[in-house]
This record gives structure tokens, sequence and C-alpha cells, in this order.
């Protein structure tokens, strides 16, 4: 059977949104430019967007055209930023805002279960995945667990350097989850907009020694992130 003219289009299209020639957010011709640059009807280039909408590559908003979807990162086991949204294709990169010491912070004290004059190794980074600022990760480790932190690069995949230089594992975590609106400082890090929604985790990371390891607060972009979870009744 021959294939539908609007699939041809919208696998071109398809490919160009996949090959970044059409990047996240940019907007797509017009139905009645389409139909023009592929000599086909505004009757075919509407089905081709339609195509592409039901695969969520695409989404319209009225009185304004056709742009190309974010997708959707699903967390749902125990990995790093890095290989979750890595292995869907994404670039990856961290600017390092923060890292310091600080001392006797008594709420961290508490959920960590440690005395209150601990010092912390205190970790603020922003995840970009395609230039594209999707998480910011606040992380709060002893640092007597991991001594000359600082002399490594956390710009890549924190757990790879747990593992690597110190024979530690993530081996399950404690969060808890909730919806927040943006603050501005977090709404000018993430360029978004005033009152979007932001996915808000924060709890505790244990270690192959069931130690917790670290106390993190972490916000995601709810437009492109969200959190999978499986509950058995056992």
């Amino acid at each position: 059977m021959k294939e539908p003219v609007y699939l041809k289009v919208a696998m071109i299209l398809e490919k160009q949104i996949k090959n970044g020639e059409y990047k996240i957010k940019e907007k797509l011709p017009s139905e009645r430019e389409l139909a023009v640059m592929y000599n086909v009807s505004r009757m075919t280039a509407r089905q081709a967007i339609i195509y592409l909408e039901e695969k969520d590559l695409v989404y319209r908003e009225r009185s304004s055209g056709t742009y190309v979807q974010a997708p959707s990162i699903q967390q749902n086991n125990i990995k790093s930023f890095t290989e979750t949204v890595g292995d869907l294709g994404y670039e990856v990169h961290t600017n390092i805002l923060e890292f310091c010491t600080v001392h006797s912070v008594s709420s961290i004290c508490k959920e960590m279960e440690l005395p209150i004059s601990t010092s912390f190794y205190k970790i603020k980074r922003l995840r970009f995945g395609n230039q594209i600022p999707m998480a910011l990760e606040i992380l709060y480790i002893p640092k007597n667990y991991l001594k000359g932190l600082e002399q490594h690069n956390l710009e890549n995949s924190f757990y790879n350097v747990l593992e690597e230089y110190y024979g530690l594992n993530i081996s399950r975590v404690s969060y808890k989850m909730e919806a927040i609106v943006a603050n501005p400082v977090y709404t000018k890090l993430m360029l978004i907009k005033k009152g979007t929604a932001l996915l808000k985790v924060s709890g505790v990371s244990f270690d192959n020694n069931d130690r917790k390891l670290i106390y993190e607060e972490s916000f995601y972009r709810s437009d492109l992130y969200n959190y999978h979870i499986d509950i058995n009744n056992q």
C-alpha cells in the first residue's frame, strides 16, 4: 500500500525535530507554510501536524501556532540525573552554583540523625539537558563521610564520583514530593515564567552500608520532568 502523503511530511518533520533542526519550544511553520514547502494541500499539512501531536512531539497553542514539545523525562529508579537524561539522547551539563561548608544546620542534622555540631558539604548544582535548565539540586553530605570531595569534578555524575573514588553506591532513597510555585530566584535560574509549578523532591539517600549519606532538596521543572512510583503491598 502506498504511504499517505501526510505521513511522508510528518516523518520529515519528525526527523528534523529529533536532529535538532527544530529546537524544543520552537515554533513550526504554519500549515499554509508547510503546504507550500512540501507542495501539498493545507489539509495534508494539518494531518501531518495532528500525527506529530498524537506522538507527543508537538503541541498547539490557540491563536499562536504549533511548537516542539519537550519530551517528558521519567525518574523511575535510582539513577543519576546524568544517566536518566543522557539515556534519552540529551546533552547533559552542570553549573556548580555553590560549593561550601556549613555547620550546625539543625534541620539537616535531624534528618540525617547526626549531632548538631556536624559539618556538611553543601553543593548547589543547576542541571541542563540540551542547554535547557531542567533541575536545581541542593545536596548536603557530612564532610567526614567524603573527605577531599572538593578535589573532584562534580560537573558530571555525582554517583560516578561516589563509586569510583569512595567505593560507595546509592542503595535506596527515602523522598517526599510536593508541588511548589517557583520563587523569583528559581524563575530566573530555570528560565521559566512567573508562577510556574516546580516538583520539589526532598529526602535522604542511603549508601550500600545503609548509612544516610546525602540529604537532598531538588527542584524539577514540572513541564519536563515527572517521577514514576510503584508501591507494592507486601
